[in-house]
């Protein structure tokens, strides 16, 4: 079993994770004509999503947090999949209350992308990790 993430590296997973999320949900505003009016400043529509999307982002990481912090107490082992997926489980529901089959579809491969990010950059190319609290 491989050694346990710390803590600073899935801070910095969420953080990655978030900034994904928000850039490609901003890129699908532009697609998906979601931005704000065709006649404010691109950096207006810009700042709308991190504003939101950081908000949306914050709310995540802690619940990230206490699901790790459970993990680790109880000692588990998780494969590399199982960020991907949550990832698309949530963002690709949240988007799907649009009752728009385009919007889920982009919903889960932005989750999924935010999902991989976070464990690229947590917990490296491991297939799985062992969670536990480091002495």
């Amino acid at each position: 079993m491989n050694s346990s993430p710390h803590i600073i590296d899935v801070m910095l997973g969420l953080f990655g994770a978030s900034l994904v999320a928000i850039l490609t949900m901003y890129v699908g505003g532009q697609f998906f004509d979601w931005d704000i009016t065709h006649d404010k400043p691109v950096w207006l529509g810009l700042f709308v999503y991190f504003a939101y999307g950081g908000l949306m982002a914050a709310i995540v990481s802690i619940c990230a947090l206490l699901l790790w912090v459970i993990l680790c107490w109880k000692k588990s082992s998780i494969g590399w999949w199982i960020p991907p997926v949550l990832g698309s489980i949530l963002i690709g529901g949240l988007m799907g209350i649009a009752v728009n089959m385009a919007y889920f579809i982009f919903g889960l491969v932005t989750g999924f992308c935010a999902g991989l990010t976070f464990w690229l950059i947590s917990v490296g190319r491991k297939n799985r990790v062992f969670l536990m609290f480091k002495n």
